[in-house]
């Protein structure tokens, strides 16, 4: 009718009422809450809601925006408080995170490994070990046999040997390298596949322990010479 006589007019539709919860602050709706309104534009005053059903209370119309209360005041932003915390304790927590994420990691390509065929599990693991054996500076050349890749790793195992109790350290990743090895050729020559994955995988485990002991160690020699 609105738009007959000319007025410009539109029809709102959203929830009236409602309960509120003053210890959350929050209102709960209902259907029964579920409302409709026609809206009127006045020039200079703006579109001008009506109640059009019996029983309703007229809208209200407030003459200025709601004041929202201010957030408190013991809210501090992420980025302050971390910045709050002592730098030692953020080096600590940053060092535990990242061996959080880099144990994670270990322990979801574990459990796929163990679901190959024991001729994979064996081939990646020492994909693995020849990857490592191809950082640093004294990289492995392409093409190189497990026999070289071996020698290899036992050459930059040698800085285990200036821990303490780093002589029992080389020797058990030696003797896992050596397992390892025998593993791999098997795996590529032999008629029949190995037949203890699980063996396979505890040797890699404790070789692998061994390689990260050795690059930490190495650069622990490394920077403590230059200082």
């Amino acid at each position: 009718l609105a738009r007959a006589a000319g007025l410009p007019a539109r029809l709102a539709v959203g929830y009236l009422g409602g309960d509120y919860d003053p210890q959350t602050r929050t209102y709960t709706l209902h259907g029964d809450d579920a409302h409709s309104w026609p809206e009127v534009y006045f020039p200079g005053y703006g579109w001008i809601p009506f109640e059009p059903t019996a029983g309703r209370p007229a809208l209200e119309r407030p003459e200025t925006p709601p004041i929202l209360p201010p957030a408190p005041s013991e809210a501090v932003p992420l980025p302050v408080r971390w910045m709050q915390i002592p730098s030692a304790n953020r080096i600590g927590l940053v060092l535990l995170l990242g061996i959080v994420v880099v144990g994670i990691v270990q322990w979801v390509q574990g459990e796929r490994l163990k679901r190959l065929p024991p001729r994979r599990v064996v081939l990646r693991l020492w994909g693995k070990a020849s990857r490592w054996a191809a950082r640093g500076t004294d990289s492995l050349p392409a093409g190189a046999t497990p026999l070289e890749t071996a020698r290899h790793l036992k050459g930059s195992l040698a800085p285990l040997r200036a821990l303490p109790g780093g002589v029992r350290l080389y020797a058990d990743a030696v003797q896992s390298l050596a397992y390892l090895l025998h593993q791999v050729h098997l795996a590529w020559f032999a008629p029949t596949p190995p037949k203890n994955p699980a063996q396979v995988w505890h040797h890699w485990k404790r070789l692998r322990r061994r390689m990260w002991l050795s690059h930490l160690a190495a650069w622990l020699q490394q920077h403590l010479l230059r200082s």
